[in-house]
């Protein structure tokens, strides 16, 4: 069973790379063969953020619950588990690169129009 922790948007998931659900809020129950299966959600909207995915084993007879909680900025990754999971609320790596190389290029913009305007007047 695959069970979306709260979500204020849809999710879509898939399992071995086969697209099982979208725009679930409260989860659905999968029938897969047993074995090792892929499991990967991420959360609708700006074309899909907060990708997760998580390697389970079913067992002949047996139910697996999966949890997925996106995270709570698009360039934060979710979160995906055997148990409940919580939105992630920290900063990331990519969330303070993207961060960081928006300050950079900005003060260059300024620079540069602020170079280009004092060789005008």
């Amino acid at each position: 069973m695959l069970t979306p922790t709260w979500l204020p948007q849809p999710v879509r998931c898939w399992v071995d790379g086969h697209e099982v659900f979208s725009h679930e809020h409260q989860g659905a129950t999968v029938p897969v063969v047993p074995g090792d299966h892929e499991v990967t959600c991420e959360a609708q909207g700006a074309g899909g953020f907060g990708r997760a995915s998580l390697r389970v084993r079913v067992a002949p007879g047996r139910t697996v619950t999966v949890y997925y909680a996106a995270p709570l900025s698009h360039v934060s990754q979710g979160s995906i588990g055997l148990t409940p999971q919580s939105r992630r609320a920290s900063l990331d790596g990519r969330q303070v690169l993207v961060s960081v190389a928006g300050a950079v290029v900005l003060l260059l913009c300024c620079g540069v129009i602020g170079a280009v305007a004092q060789w005008l007047g």
